[in-house]
């Protein structure tokens, strides 16, 4: 993503700003399902925002979007496997991976987004996906 525009700095700002509330409000959900735990939402939510975008140069925001859109959209053959893993769960898992890498979440706090996301059934793992995809391809 072609970052030197002020306009684009700002849309990949935003891009990864939804996907940390997306993400913060998964990892609520499951700590308190059926209702939202408000509290570890927050927490999950500020935590990527401040490690992806606190002090982020704009090509710095524009490499993590385009990370995360070639982890959406390469074949699931180019994704790590692990066992009983399907389509959903590598994807899911690799998108997590790099915003881990990208935003430099503690093993904990990323085994804990981990978890949350990849603890329910299948249909609702293909809806997290379809969430978190849309989100970065916008």
């Amino acid at each position: 993503m072609e970052t030197q525009n002020p306009q684009l700095k700002e849309r990949a700002r935003r891009i990864l700003l939804d996907v940390s509330i997306c993400l913060g409000k998964i990892v609520g959900k499951y700590t308190a399902y059926p209702d939202v735990d408000a509290e570890a939402s927050q927490r999950v939510q500020y935590a990527l925002e401040q490690g992806l975008t606190a002090e982020k140069s704009a090509a710095g925001l524009g490499d993590t979007c385009q990370e995360l859109r070639a982890v959406t959209s390469c074949s699931p053959r180019e994704l790590l496997s692990f066992p009983g893993a399907d389509e959903p769960d590598l994807r899911i898992a690799a998108i997590l991976q790099a915003l881990r890498a990208r935003a430099q979440l503690t093993d904990e706090l990323f085994r804990e987004i981990l978890t949350a996301s990849l603890s329910w059934e299948r249909v609702d793992k293909c809806v997290i996906l379809e969430a978190l995809t849309q989100i970065i391809r916008r």
